[in-house]
């Protein structure tokens, strides 16, 4: 099921050197409005000198940048492309302890884009005048602990229970994700806007790919 409890599950470890995984381009990806990304992370540093990817389905060239969720500093950053990925814009909010275990969300609704600590509203941007969708491109895969086909900027630490929803989760279903033992089945496998789900509760990835997870259901 798509329960999740981070007190007693085990969660993937990235060794921040090679350890990404690529989840391949499935169409249910290619939404540009109206999602969610969501997932569990724990950094070895509190800080981080260089981004660290979440979960990106992007690369700095254009044509690429679709969307990420990535630590830079003591920041998260959610970033989405538009004019044809030729450009792009990020909401971040900094501060964030990222050595201890935090619950990351951020939606897209229309440009505005919102960023959720810990189940809490942080950042809350509307961008809707310089764009309302995002950029798609299929053959750009989804990766999480990554980006730009495992080229850099890997995430060093543990990752658990990434999700990406096609549809824009209200705050308290966010709540919900965040809570340390989550049973809200409502919001899991099998439900119509869960697009991407990979539960990571397995301990070590292994060099270059860590997996090819599909849609991780």
């Amino acid at each position: 099921d798509a329960n999740v409890n981070v007190n007693l599950d085990k969660a993937l470890k990235f060794d921040g050197t090679n350890d990404y995984i690529t989840c391949g381009t499935d169409t249910d990806y290619d939404f540009t409005d109206h999602f969610t990304l969501a997932g569990w992370a724990k950094n070895d540093n509190a800080t981080v000198t260089s981004r660290e990817h979440i979960i990106a389905k992007y690369a700095g060239s254009s044509g690429n940048r679709i969307f990420r969720l990535v630590a830079n500093g003591d920041d998260m950053e959610f970033t989405v492309g538009y004019a044809s990925g030729g450009s792009h814009i990020t909401v971040s909010y900094s501060g964030i302890d990222l050595s201890v275990w935090h619950h990351y969300a951020a939606t897209f609704d229309g440009g505005v884009m919102k960023l959720y600590v810990d189940g809490a509203l942080v950042t809350n941007t509307d961008n809707s005048g310089t764009l309302t969708a995002i950029h798609a491109n299929n053959s750009r895969a989804v990766e999480i602990g990554s980006y730009a086909g495992g080229s850099g900027n890997y995430w060093q630490g543990n990752l658990a229970d990434i999700r990406i929803y096609n549809a824009v989760l209200e705050q308290a279903d966010i709540q919900f994700l965040a809570s340390k033992i989550n049973t809200d089945k409502s919001l899991g496998v099998g439900t119509t806007n869960l697009k991407g789900y990979w539960k990571l509760n397995y301990e070590t990835a292994t060099g270059g790919t860590a997996g090819d997870g599909g849609n991780g259901f």
